[in-house]
């Protein structure tokens, strides 16, 4: 047997032998209890040649009480080379001695060699017991012998040990990781008692091979369920996708007053992070303090992870900060979380804060940061970080890291660059990786790049549903009908199914999920109404679907409806229609976002005043008032626009670093009521400051007209002071008019943004009228400051008249007002202009 040889030397802060070493035994019997004393408290494997040296000096070397001790802790302390050779110089040795090396072999995973040990003793005329039938099936179900296992079977039947609970536990484990669930089932429904823990077995080797109708109806045979059978259903139900279901089992456990253990709550909120149901995931965080349940690295992890996936990355960092002790593991965890929501920086800095902590980052650690600079664009540091993994680490990159990298460039733009870097690679692609460059070659319109990898990856029978729609889309962007055509039918000839587009969404701690066009829900005629709402309000707001994306031959309006019913609208709808107003919605989908239904989100979040929140297969995208903070620079811009008017961008990204590209394309006309409102209060207030104004000045100046046509007769003549009376009273009509439109307009946007006003109701107003309005307000208030020059003009001409006539007090007394006239006026331009810029 092949074992390496186990350091005997002493170390560091270890005594040779164990305490009461030094004690003389008096006779053989003391002698052999005091070797096994010694043995027992070994804590070390540096101990175990010296007490091995005095068992020989006395002659104890062959008794197989002794031996057996020596076997068991050589065993437990790692050293199964020195047990093995301990067992090769005993003489005779008996089922008990071959019972406690083949367990030492198991425990080192040294398979092989415990079920060849367990032939040799049964060639040596020895009889198994049930302890040795026990330790060579648990070898034979890790090593996934199923021929020597039923050999082994056989021999149990012949012995007539099949009736012993622990034998038949071991082969219902054996078959079940061996995949003979038939076998499994007979050695299971032989069971005069199927008790829990044996049903939980069964349980968990179906759910291992994704039998959950199986393991269901096992489950629902138990009468008395413990926490632990509780616990294996609902991790087995999230292993296998089935997360709501898994969610409902854990429902009943409480139902059955069931107490949960850590384990227990690290499923559920694996099954909250999956679903991203952020309500129950919150009920059983409270639930954890409730009972006390240690905040450990273990359920830490795991909270981090929920409130990540959920969406809520503030409460991740806050759990993150509470925690006392930290480990790799839970940065890991924060990382991954950073980098899900696009916070690249924020990543980054917590790598470097983890390297800071002296703690080594590991090969998921690395994961992480590599996604987050692939989100956030960060080429240069991204390979910086690649590199560093082998020479500061020692960590050989997996396909992990190489994906990430992939990922990176085909993001950026630099496509051939990452095919260069998949052929250089050190490991051989997979499909994930290929997947995703496929997909950057579709949305740069590298199409000669995309047949390739596409090629590649269908030779190499790498292809799944994902590589196949890929390509027939890259075909169908490019026109290339027929070639679309012919993979999808290759598709169907190959039995691959495509993944149905499926969303979900937490209403009152229920998940509700939809598929594309579903008409499965109690309440879909409310869910279809308010999807007509919105749609025709996104038709006032100059929205137009990009059909383009819809890449099958069919006609126009079907492919508007088409966009119309994809599964996360329908979900937007119906959390619209299920909560209260500003409440945030909160979506799961299991496929990528598409950029018109990116596009429209952004134009309801703005239109409902709801924080709308998506979580698609790649990252999170955070939807508020017509921005996403998603940074995602893949997305282009493709509303178009039907009226003149000045908008802010469509999509601002995640981070203030320049690596991110600004977006020049046309942006989608900004009803930004909170925009509104900023500029409406400008031109009131400063509107209202020259109506009063301009008004003292008529009051001042009609009473004394006839005076001053008479004082400026001499030069400027008697029709400019009528001039300025006339030019004093549009202007004064023009600021009042602007001023009464502007204040009519706050109270109409204001009563829109009203908590108590229903979306219906938010339906029936005309946006566009609002903004029309607005901007007639605006153009009143530069009329108004047209008119006001035009009587500065008069005001400067006859301050020249009234210099000729050689009136000192007439000529200070109009400086004075041309001063006070310009510098309101300058002050009036600088507020309108500020308002409109923001």
């Amino acid at each position: 047997m092949n074992h390496s040889s186990s350091t005997l030397s002493p170390v560091a802060g270890c005594s040779a032998l164990p305490p009461n070493s030094g004690t003389k035994p008096q006779n053989t019997q003391n002698r052999r209890r005091h070797f096994i004393s010694l043995l027992q408290n070994c804590k070390h494997n540096n101990q175990i040649p010296p007490i091995h040296a005095k068992i020989i000096r006395n002659h104890h070397h062959q008794d197989p009480f002794v031996v057996f001790e020596l076997l068991r802790v050589c065993s437990n302390l790692n050293s199964i080379g020195y047990a093995s050779k301990i067992f090769s110089h005993t003489q005779n040795p008996n089922v008990y001695l071959y019972t406690a090396l083949i367990d030492g072999l198991v425990l080192s995973c040294y398979y092989t060699d415990g079920i060849h040990l367990y032939y040799q003793m049964i060639n040596s005329s020895l009889v198994p017991d049930s302890y040795a039938v026990t330790s060579v099936l648990k070898a034979c179900g890790c090593h996934l012998a199923l021929k020597e296992g039923r050999e082994v079977h056989s021999q149990v039947l012949k012995l007539g040990l099949s009736s012993n609970r622990s034998i038949r536990i071991k082969l219902i484990e054996l078959y079940g990781k061996c995949g003979a669930f038939e076998d499994a089932r007979q050695v299971f429904d032989e069971m005069p008692e199927r008790d829990v823990v044996a049903s939980t077995v069964m349980i968990n080797y179906y759910f291992d091979h994704g039998l959950v109708h199986e393991a269901t109806s096992v489950f629902s045979l138990i009468r008395i369920k413990d926490t632990v059978c509780w616990t294996a259903m609902i991790d087995g139900l999230v292993r296998n996708g089935e997360s709501n279901r898994a969610l409902e089992v854990f429902r009943n456990m409480q139902r059955e007053d069931v107490m949960p253990n850590e384990v227990t709550i690290v499923c559920v909120l694996s099954a909250c992070s999956e679903l991203g149901a952020l309500q129950l995931g919150r009920w059983v965080h409270s639930y954890m303090d409730k009972h006390g349940i240690e905040l450990n690295h273990f359920v830490g992890g795991a909270l981090i992870n929920m409130y990540s996936r959920c969406g809520d990355i503030d409460e991740a960092q806050r759990i993150f900060e509470q925690m006392k002790e930290k480990n790799v593991i839970t940065y890991n965890s924060m990382i991954m979380g950073f980098a899900l929501h696009g916070k690249s920086v924020e990543a980054i800095e917590l790598f470097r804060g983890l390297i800071k902590q002296g703690f080594t980052p590991s090969s998921v650690t690395f994961v992480g940061v590599l996604n987050a600079c692939s989100h956030g664009g960060l080429a240069e540091l991204g390979f910086e970080i690649f590199h560093s993994m082998a020479k500061d680490y020692g960590i050989e990159p997996q396909i992990e890291h190489y994906g990430c990298m992939v990922d990176l460039l085909g993001r950026l733009g630099r496509l051939e660059e990452a095919y260069g870097f998949i052929r250089m690679m050190k490991v051989a692609p997979d499909h994930v990786m290929l997947g995703a460059l496929l997909s950057a070659c579709k949305i740069h319109g590298n199409l000669e790049l995309a047949e390739r990898v596409a090629k590649s990856l269908v030779a190499c029978k790498n292809a799944d549903s994902g590589t196949y729609i890929l390509l027939s889309n890259a075909y169908s962007s490019s026109g290339k009908w027929k070639e679309a055509a012919e993979v999808r039918t290759n598709m169907r000839e190959e039995g691959i199914e495509k993944e149905p587009g499926c969303s979900s969404i937490e209403v009152n701690n229920e998940i509700h999920e939809f598929l594309l066009g579903d008409l499965r829900h109690p309440q879909k005629e409310k869910i279809y109404k308010k999807l007509e709402e919105l749609n025709q309000i996104l038709r006032l707001e100059g929205y137009t679907p990009a059909t383009e994306v819809v890449l099958h031959d069919i006609e126009r309006s079907e492919k508007e409806w088409a966009l119309a019913i994809h599964s996360e609208r329908l979900a937007i709808c119906y959390g619209l229609i299920s909560t209260k107003p500003l409440t945030t919605i909160r979506v799961v989908k299991n496929l990528r976002v598409c950029n018109d239904c990116h596009l429209t989100i952004k134009l309801i979040s703005n239109i409902t005043r709801r924080k709308i929140v998506v979580r698609d297969r790649n990252r999170f995208h955070h939807f508020e008032n017509g921005v996403c903070s998603c940074g995602d620079y893949w997305r282009t811009p493709r509303i178009r626009i039907h009226f003149s008017y000045t908008f802010k961008p469509l999509c601002s990204p995640c981070s203030k670093d320049s690596y991110h590209r600004e977006n020049t394309s046309p942006g989608v006309a900004s009803s930004t009521t909170s925009v509104h409102v900023t500029a409406l209060d400008g031109i009131v207030n400063v509107n209202s400051l020259f109506t009063v104004a301009v008004f003292v000045g008529l009051s001042l100046t009609t009473p004394n007209q006839r005076s001053l046509e008479n004082r400026v007769s001499c030069d400027a003549g008697i029709d400019m002071a009528k001039n300025l009376l006339v030019f004093e009273v549009v202007s004064f009509s023009f600021f009042l008019f602007s001023s009464l439109v502007a204040q009519g307009l706050k109270l109409a946007i204001n009563l829109l943004n009203s908590k108590d006003v229903d979306d219906a109701f938010r339906a029936h107003i005309n946006l566009k009228v609002l903004r029309f309005g607005m901007m007639g307000s605006a153009i009143g208030s530069v009329m108004g400051c047209v008119f006001l020059m035009l009587s500065m003009v008069n005001v400067i001409q006859i301050r020249l008249g009234l210099l000729s006539c050689g009136s000192k007090s007439a000529v200070h007394a109009v400086t004075a007002l041309v001063l006070l006239v310009s510098s309101a006026l300058l002050v009036y331009i600088s507020t309108a202009f500020y308002a409109f810029l923001h």
